[in-house]
């Protein structure tokens, strides 16, 4: 857990920078702080150990998504470290981001329901105020308010079904509502089941898992795309790690909650990838995109064991990899005061700079499932741990998902090569030499992780 205070002094530090005057400075902490986080879930891989009273754990499976949030992390803020350049708002995003991931750490590694609660509500404050960030955007100031009014029902749900559960097995901890669980069988109390129903609900909203998805379009496309791409990579990755350790800690394993979970599961992919392909506006594709993905990650979640743990780890990195990638590119595509925007703004791209056009594919391609990119094995693993648990009918509605979705992103890529760009959007796209090796960079871990699958796996 050194990483919790790493990140939590480094958010301090932004806020008492404006003070002594050294915000300049803070950018390059925060990257230098950042390394450590990976460097302590490297040194301390394999321990196993409680902390606060056995109410947060240090294993592996929680380094494992620490370190790989951690690394997502970094290449978020090299790759947008443009909203760092403005000296009076430095120290503000910086506390805010550090805050948040601090939340995220704690949502991974909880073995109290007290502690998924506390993780969840110190992710969510800062990205309320993140999404409003853009304080001259009308649609900045109604994605933060939207979200912020949905996320308070979220966090309603969630408190009350942690209440239930308490009144059912008189613990918040997970192990001893486990052991509750075997011990009185099918005497559980009526209102537990109704417990776990409302903290589902409220993660699924997390997730952004559907029927509970309704505000990722609408706050996708209203912040600004930095704090887009941190909302569909860092908290995604969050929310499934957390939503997997509810389920393994408490169930063990398949339930009685297993059916509606896997109703859930094939509604998020089917439903979020028929709504992303009728749609005209990039970030909104994106954003119906990540909700498909959010079914995927449900299906990881849904087989549990170690094999879904894998998996879910693995996919976690691809689909972080590919979508931060998209968005730095939908950065530099798009200008983020238009009011209206479609896909038809990376019409010829290729001529307007290659290596976005590249890049765009890459990532588009690997979201797609295309091997050998990293996408296609996130989704290759996945299937085959539910094929091996013999659920034939999840893994038929997923494949039929995967294909909806090839359909949109390559309306992407068809416009990128295969049309010509308005006279207004023509102008060539100049890069500097650190978003190039950001946006190489990125490419690189697409592809090493598409040719070498087994690096991600073995992690855990």
């Amino acid at each position: 857990m050194l990483q919790i205070f790493i990140l939590a002094g480094l958010g301090v530090l932004a806020m008492t920078s404006e003070i002594f005057n050294f915000r300049k400075a803070m950018p390059y902490l925060a990257i230098v702080g950042v390394m450590a986080s990976i460097a302590m879930s490297v040194i301390h891989w394999g321990e196993s150990k409680t902390w606060f009273n056995h109410m947060m754990v240090d294993d592996n499976y929680g380094q494992a998504f620490i370190m790989v949030s951690s690394l997502i992390l970094l290449l978020w803020m090299m790759a947008f470290r443009g909203i760092f350049n403005k000296e009076s708002t430095i120290a503000d995003y910086l506390a805010l981001v550090c805050f948040a991931t601090v939340g995220g750490f704690m949502m991974v590694s909880f073995t109290n329901l007290v502690m998924l609660f506390l993780g969840i509500e110190i992710l969510s404050i800062p990205v309320y105020v993140l999404a409003g960030s853009n304080r001259a955007s009308l649609k900045s100031n109604e994605a933060a308010f939207k979200y912020f009014l949905m996320g308070a029902f979220a966090s309603g749900f969630l408190l009350f079904g942690m209440a239930f559960i308490y009144g059912a097995t008189g613990s918040f901890d997970t192990t001893q509502i486990a052991t509750y669980i075997q011990s009185h069988g099918d005497d559980m109390p009526y209102f537990f089941g109704l417990g776990v129903l409302l903290v589902i609900f409220a993660l699924s909203f997390k997730i952004s898992a559907v029927p509970f998805h309704y505000w990722a379009p609408d706050v996708y496309e209203g912040a600004p795309t930095s704090i887009t791409a941190f909302m569909a990579t860092m908290v995604k990755a969050f929310a499934a790690a957390a939503t997997f350790r509810f389920f393994q800690e408490i169930f063990g394993g398949p339930s009685d909650y297993s059916t509606g979970l896997a109703v859930l599961c094939v509604c998020t992919m089917v439903i979020g990838n028929i709504l992303g392909a009728v749609q005209d506006n990039p970030k909104r594709v994106l954003a119906y995109s990540s909700i498909g993905h959010a079914g995927f990650m449900l299906m990881a979640i849904f087989v549990g064991g170690q094999q879904g743990a894998k998996a879910l780890l693995y996919y976690t990195v691809a689909y972080s990899a590919a979508s931060l990638l998209s968005f730095v590119v939908l950065s530099k595509v798009v200008k983020e005061d238009d009011f209206y925007q479609s896909i038809g703004d990376f019409n010829g791209l290729a001529k307007r700079n290659g290596l976005l056009a590249i890049a765009m594919t890459v990532a588009l391609l690997s979201m797609a499932g295309i091997p050998p990119l990293s996408g296609f094995f996130g989704k290759y693993f996945i299937f085959s741990a539910a094929y091996n648990a013999g659920h034939y009918l999840l893994v038929i509605a997923a494949i039929i998902a995967s294909l909806i979705g090839v359909y949109y992103y390559f309306k992407f890529i068809i416009g990128i090569y295969g049309r010509d760009a308005d006279d207004d959007m023509s102008a060539e796209i100049k890069l500097t030499a650190s978003e190039q090796v950001i946006i190489v960079a990125l490419m690189i871990i697409i592809v090493a992780m598409g040719l070498m699958p087994d690096m991600v796996m073995e992690w855990l």
